[in-house]
């Protein structure tokens, strides 16, 4: 073997070598780049080690098992519901909540899925809220429903390694008779209160007139006074005429 030959032969072992021994390598160091607004649970041959932020992490040996959560906001949907208010009546809503994983060890920990859990959980929450509710009283306080939903949820969420943010019923759905019924009774009540206001307003213009009947009773000059006030009030106008017989003082004095 000539020295050209030996040098091939050498250079080809030491590639050959380099290559087993990356191959080794990367059996023996895990390396594991965690992307950015995400956290990895570490574990290894079957238990925790701990959580990984974002960036590049390597670690010898073998076994290593790795699973990322992305730690922005989601969004979990309820898709129609039908539900029973406290009178038995029949509605259709959806629902739409905003949560993060905050705690990723908790949220694989707690439940085998945490997205479903949480939608069993605004469900419920969902159906307890309307079913303790008269539909009038849904219809004019959908905007509160989600507000007091998140107080009871948010809690529950919190076990599950979740922050739940923000939880909103979109629409609520009544059936079309009833939803007339609703209409009619509102539109009822609005004119009993427009009946009951212009009553009030008349009683107040009846008592000043009594009041004002007493006083001009037990003082006639005031009503001498009022008496020319009005003429002088009606002289100011233009094209009027008056005629003031001789008897005006005569009837003035009677008053």
């Amino acid at each position: 073997m000539n020295t050209f030959t030996h040098f091939i032969v050498t250079l080809a072992a030491f590639l050959f070598a380099g290559v087993v021994l990356r191959t080794v390598l990367k059996r023996f160091i895990a390396t594991i780049v965690v992307p950015m607004n995400h956290r990895c649970i570490h574990s290894r041959n079957g238990k925790l080690v701990g959580l990984l932020d974002s960036g590049r992490h390597r670690f010898v040996g073998m076994g290593h098992q790795f699973e990322c959560f992305d730690n922005r906001l989601q969004q979990v949907t309820l898709q129609t519901q039908e539900l029973t208010t406290l009178e038995g009546i029949t509605v259709k809503t959806t629902a739409v909540g905003l949560f993060r994983v905050v705690d990723p060890i908790v949220a694989v920990s707690a439940t085998a899925d945490f997205n479903g859990t949480l939608y069993t959980l605004i469900q419920l929450a969902l159906r307890d809220a309307f079913s303790g509710v008269e539909a009038e009283t849904l219809l004019s306080n959908v905007r509160t429903i989600g507000p007091k939903l998140l107080e009871v949820v948010q809690p529950k969420a919190s076990d599950l390694g979740l922050e739940l943010t923000e939880l909103v019923v979109r629409d609520v759905i009544f059936p079309a008779d009833i939803k007339a019924a609703l209409s009619e009774c509102w539109r009822s009540k609005k004119s009993a209160l427009a009946d009951l206001e212009a009553a009030r307003g008349k009683a107040a213009i009846a008592r000043t007139m009594a009041n004002a009947a007493k006083l001009y009773e037990t003082n006639p000059s005031l009503l001498k006074i009022r008496y020319i006030e009005a003429l002088e009030q009606a002289s100011k106008g233009m094209g009027n005429t008056f005629v003031i017989g001789m008897s005006d003082e005569k009837a003035l004095n009677h008053i």
